[in-house]
């Protein structure tokens, strides 16, 4: 089956949620019934409390199969003020939230739409969300989705110029073991950093392949039955990079820009 990419930009950045409707069976007021694009539910992002900043832009939004037993889907939300948020699709309450803001070290909040991904990676049945940071944290973090406890989590705690985890996809199965893992891109600086493509066993965290890109910078992530391609830049040239299933790269096409999304579609 033939396969091909897409690239799209990103969606606007927001720092409240919003459900409107597409069905129109529930109560919304007395006088009426729910109607389409009526408001079922509103939430401010919260404060943090570890933290003045506040920066409660919502860098990532994503649906997660129910995880509270209301049979209706969750949203998880990563948020400029460091936190990943689950709420009830239902009616906007909290479920969990987890932060990372860890204090002087190792701080930072997921800077990229794309660096969340949602896949049950504990084999529960239950979807569990996967994140990855960028500032001064710059580790990935895989919560429980129930709880948002930490399963596993991947990168150096004590170092502040890694780069930024730009991209995380969970959609493969690279070492054989029948569950998908994880695709991270993992940017850096012009003169250090990872500035890597590297796949993660999803039920651990253990590294099955890394792959240091020539480029000091890389964009989105994208898995695909053949492996996948990755965004890569210096800045300028900007190139997409093919690659098969062990990490090694087959194939390079140039872009005009940061390839902020690839998406895979199947023809």
């Amino acid at each position: 089956m033939k396969y091909s990419l897409r690239l799209f930009t990103n969606i606007a950045i927001i720092s409240a949620i919003t459900v409107f409707t597409i069905t129109a069976h529930n109560a919304y007021s007395q006088t009426r019934g729910l109607e389409f694009g009526d408001i079922v539910w509103q939430i401010l992002i919260p404060d943090n409390p570890g933290t003045t900043l506040n920066d409660k832009q919502i860098r990532s939004m994503k649906q997660i199969q129910d995880v509270n037993g209301d049979n209706v889907n969750d949203v998880a939300v990563a948020t400029g003020n460091y936190w990943t948020i689950c709420f009830s699709g239902n009616n906007g309450a909290i479920i969990w939230q987890y932060s990372t803001h860890f204090g002087s070290i190792n701080t930072g909040s997921v800077e990229w739409e794309e660096a969340m991904a949602i896949a049950d990676v504990n084999n529960d049945g239950t979807h569990d969300v996967v994140i990855g940071c960028g500032g001064g944290n710059e580790m990935v973090y895989a919560l429980n989705g129930i709880n948002g406890n930490v399963l596993w989590s991947y990168g150096n705690s004590t170092t502040t110029s890694d780069g930024d985890i730009e991209s995380i996809k969970i959609k493969y199965d690279y070492n054989g073991d029948g569950f998908n893992d994880a695709l991270v891109s993992a940017s850096g600086v012009t003169n250090g950093g990872r500035h890597a493509l590297i796949c993660l066993n999803a039920l651990n965290g253990e590294v099955i392949f890394y792959r240091t890109q020539p480029q000091p910078f890389t964009d989105d992530v994208v898995a695909t039955e053949s492996g996948g391609a990755i965004g890569v830049n210096n800045g300028a040239p900007y190139s997409v990079t093919g690659f098969d299933t062990l990490g090694n790269s087959v194939w390079s096409y140039n872009s005009t820009g940061n390839t902020w999304s690839l998406i895979e579609f199947r023809i």
